[in-house]
């Protein structure tokens, strides 16, 4: 792959190149500080260009919502601050997006400073403005070893990607924000709601990832599926879980049997 190929350039992607100008932190030598005068791609141009996709389709009105909470999020882009909502906000977008193919028309982002507690991220209103659903996204991250691991390979070929065990740490940090989210989605009781939704997406290691996209079966995708029973039943919630994590262009749906 040659340099033309791992930059974000102004052309190809407009809106995200935008965000590069307004990071003035320090370089630590990590992947993530992404947005930079000639950001690396680390996973290729089909990686990002559903997210440049995902912010040209927001509103003139949400878009600015949004790009107020990213550009803010750019100064600060490390582990612990800046990148993991970034990430989510991206998530934000796109599940906007999915939305809209899915052919709700009048979506809007929920303002976060709010009297009421923590809301949603996402509100989907009927043709007079009254609310027809309501949406929350989740995002799953890799781990910082994880992507140590992912960056020596690429610079060296010599790394490799370090195996997450899945197991009940992963499965209580899936649960603990899935939890969240039904208090986000449920502060609204009004019976006219149609929709309850939540966006899961996984940026978890490749190997449970792979494992996830040809082992139909595996105990992650089964917990997966039987949370989506738990959630529908119980809350009236629709879950909709998406597989990141390197994977080229749209992420993958994990789908549940039934």
């Amino acid at each position: 792959m040659n340099d033309d190929q791992l930059s974000l350039t102004k052309k190809k992607f407009p809106i995200l190149f935008s965000f590069s100008q307004d990071y003035t932190g320090s370089d630590y030598n990590d992947i993530r500080q992404l947005f930079r005068d000639k950001p690396v791609l680390i996973f290729g141009e089909d990686y990002w260009s559903k997210y440049e996709q995902s912010l040209q389709s927001l509103t003139e009105k949400d878009k600015q919502y949004l790009f107020g909470k990213l550009k803010t999020l750019t100064k600060r882009i490390d582990e612990k601050a800046g990148w993991p909502h970034f990430e989510e906000r991206l998530n934000e977008a796109l599940a906007y997006r999915y939305l809209q193919k899915n052919g709700y028309k009048k979506i809007r982002f929920i303002d976060e400073n709010t009297k009421n507690g923590r809301k949603p991220d996402l509100e989907i209103l009927n043709a007079n403005d009254s609310l027809n659903g309501l949406v929350e996204v989740k995002t799953i991250r890799f781990s910082l070893d994880e992507y140590a691991a992912v960056k020596k390979e690429l610079e060296t070929g010599k790394g490799r990607f370090l195996p997450m065990q899945v197991n009940k740490n992963l499965y209580k940090k899936i649960t603990d924000d899935l939890d969240k989210a039904v208090k986000q989605l449920t502060y609204q009781g009004s019976a006219s709601i149609s929709l309850r939704r939540i966006y899961l997406f996984l940026n978890l290691d490749a190997g449970v990832l792979m494992d996830l996209i040809f082992t139909p079966d595996s105990d992650l995708q089964n917990f997966i599926c039987q949370t989506k029973k738990t959630l529908d039943k119980n809350n009236h919630i629709d879950l909709k879980t998406y597989l990141l994590g390197g994977i080229p262009g749209e992420p993958k749906e994990l789908k549940c049997k039934g």
